[in-house]
């Protein structure tokens, strides 16, 4: 009898609180709950209207509140400095990436068009030089001139070509100038091909300042190089050509970041990549085989690129936020670059020396030495006086 009373108790208990929800329900939604402290109930239920439209709006059907926090995260750092930190360094990476992605080609563009400008003034001073020739062997002149197989040295291989007896003639701006010309045109389609198959991360993740800096600074490196090892500096006037040591200075940058990058991640091989001795094996067969390329100015461009990575290239080091574990971290690097370094490592913003205290220091030199002052001038009257 008492467990009949007390199950029939506890079903009346049921009903009760289920007629007071109803009625609770109702009287929130049609804002009529009672008349005390009605004010604060109506301002509850606007509220609580307000607050399920905002969810749908910013929450939308069949996506949860976590994935849209996810979205919205920048980083696990929420700190404001960081990110307006890491918004303008993502804003510089995309306005920098077109620049530092086209260096490459901008260089190989150069290099093709100073050829053509050498084949055309070797022509007219052809013309000039041998006028009987002109009319019936005109076509012989031009083909020999795009060949590089010429009876007479082009105005501008005689200018601006390297050689031991006249870079003591002061003549500096030979140091600098040899490396935009070449002896034939296969000595270019080399020099062109060696330097496109290099990898894309030497141009577009080291950038464009330090990829410009070893190539023109291995030149005149290289050159350098030539110059000691020339046993006979007076009486020497073989003219050498060609982007060889800056091609190699390029090698040697490469060499110095992979082996960077294999001591900040052990699971990197410490190695030299094949593209690296491919290329180098090439460049050093061409001195070789062609009469106008120094071998002394390839290995010394080599090395002239170690010192410039050395002392200018970056160091590469762990970046903890990226290797923490469901880490959204920013990652600046592009896929090749990323490819090379491995996962979580990050290169450094400068080397030891920056590239802007370089070129103070070389700007000054510049300046303060008249033969170094000069240089400009002498290239823009050179340039005209082939014509």
């Amino acid at each position: 009898m008492k467990s009949n009373c007390t199950i029939g108790n506890f079903m009346l208990l049921l009903l009760v609180m289920e007629a007071h929800v109803d009625a609770f329900q109702s009287s929130v939604s049609d804002g009529t709950l009672g008349t005390r402290n009605k004010g604060f109930r109506r301002s509850n239920n606007r509220g609580i209207v307000k607050n399920r439209y905002l969810w749908e709006r910013h929450y939308p059907e069949g996506r949860s509140r976590t994935s849209i926090q996810m979205d919205r995260w920048d980083g696990d750092d929420i700190r404001w400095t960081s990110r307006i930190r890491r918004k303008l360094s993502r804003r510089r990476m995309v306005l920098d990436t077109s620049t530092r992605s086209q260096v490459k080609n901008y260089l190989i563009a150069l290099q093709v068009v100073m050829y053509c400008y050498q084949i055309l003034t070797t022509v007219v001073y052809c013309r000039r030089k041998f006028p009987s020739y002109w009319p019936n062997h005109a076509m012989e002149i031009i083909i020999d001139s795009i060949w590089g197989s010429a009876f007479v040295s082009g105005p501008l291989t005689t200018t601006f070509g390297f050689s031991a007896a006249f870079s003591r003639a002061q003549q500096s701006y030979r140091y600098i100038t040899s490396g935009l010309f070449h002896n034939s045109l296969t000595h270019l389609l080399i020099d062109i091909g060696v330097m496109g198959r290099q990898p894309i991360w030497l141009a577009s993740g080291l950038g464009a300042p330090l990829y410009l800096t070893c190539f023109f600074g291995s030149i005149v490196i290289g050159n350098l190089g030539h110059l000691m090892n020339s046993t006979d500096r007076l009486f020497d006037p073989k003219i050498y050509l060609g982007s060889n040591g800056g091609i190699c200075g390029l090698f040697g940058l490469m060499f110095v970041c992979l082996a960077r990058m294999a001591s900040a991640n052990s699971s990197r091989n410490s190695g030299p990549s094949t593209d690296q001795l491919a290329g180098m094996v090439i460049m050093l067969f061409l001195a070789i085989w062609m009469d106008n390329v120094s071998m002394a100015s390839n290995i010394g461009g080599f090395f002239g690129g170690i010192i410039i990575g050395v002392l200018c290239g970056p160091r590469y080091t762990k970046d903890y936020a990226m290797r923490r574990k469901n880490s959204v971290e920013f990652d600046r690097a592009s896929n090749a670059y990323r490819s090379a370094m491995g996962f979580g490592i990050m290169p450094t913003d400068s080397g030891l020396i920056p590239l802007k205290l370089l070129y103070s220091i070389v700007l000054t030199i510049a300046i303060a030495v008249p033969k170094y002052r000069s240089i400009p001038v002498a290239i823009i009257r050179g340039c005209m006086g082939v014509m």
